[in-house]
């Protein structure tokens, strides 16, 4: 077989990798960037303000009725937010050529309702990590208060979750911890949900690969070296705040809490 090749027949469409900011979302997108039929670049921070009003946008121009440009050329807001992600499409793609994108910027799982309106052909890939790590590596990478950390993974891992209830068949959930420990099988299962053929230069990155936009305290540890539990040493009562934000969304995405 290949090292990599093939694409998804000729259909080209975007992939959002979304979750929570410190789960993953670095390493898998540059690991699928591997990939000849895929393009990425850094974190856009683009579409999280565009979205955040959109429909305001789209209502104030419709205050005159009956004499607003809108209205006179039949444009309803579907029609709208389709040919705005056009745009950001065909700009996207100015980069990536004949190339599927992928956007890796995690602030977008705030605006997901808005994103899947522009761009309704769009794939999302949710990496989900254990919430107690999440916290420890934003601490850890941007000194934030811990209830801060806490319900940033919460909020985060709910929105997304609320997504792919509702958009199942463009939605594909990862376990990061699972993508660590045995990348194979979990980037087999990407390569099937995006219709494109393996490519084993993902699966070498992450496997050979040092830390991705790791904190300051773990640049040199390998990649299993993650996945120790450094939550541990949590106070009883960092513990228990943890169990009062965070339990109900832990428990969804199948981790427990000891």
């Amino acid at each position: 077989m290949a090292e990599h090749s093939g694409t998804n027949g000729g259909h080209r469409f975007p992939v959002f990798i979304i979750g929570s900011p410190r789960s993953g979302t670095s390493m898998l997108h540059w690991a699928l960037c591997e990939h000849e039929g895929l393009w990425g670049s850094e974190e856009s921070e683009l579409l999280l303000p565009f979205t955040r009003h959109l429909e305001t946008v789209y209502n104030k121009a419709r205050e005159f009725k009956g004499r607003n440009w809108l209205e006179a050329q039949q444009v309803d807001m579907d029609a709208f937010f389709a040919h705005l992600g056009t745009g950001i499409d065909a700009l996207y793609a100015s980069r990536a050529g004949s190339r599927q994108w992928v956007e890796q910027t995690p602030s977008n799982t705030w605006a997901l309702p808005e994103i899947y309106r522009l761009l309704p052909t769009a794939r999302f890939l949710f990496i989900h990590r254990d919430g107690r790590q999440v916290v420890e590596s934003m601490i850890s990478m941007w000194r934030w208060h811990f209830i801060k950390a806490v319900k940033t993974w919460r909020d985060a891992n709910l929105l997304a979750m609320r997504f792919e209830r509702n958009h199942p068949e463009a939605t594909l959930q990862i376990a990061y911890e699972k993508l660590v420990q045995d990348p194979e099988p979990e980037l087999r299962r990407v390569w099937q949900f995006l219709g494109l053929n393996e490519c084993r230069e993902s699966v070498r990155f992450i496997v050979d690969k040092g830390p991705i936009n790791a904190s300051p305290l773990y640049t040199d540890q390998d990649r299993l070296k993650k996945l120790e539990p450094r939550y541990r040493r949590w106070s009883w009562h960092r513990r228990l705040l943890f169990r009062q934000i965070a339990a109900k969304q832990m428990k969804s995405l199948g981790y427990s809490l000891d």
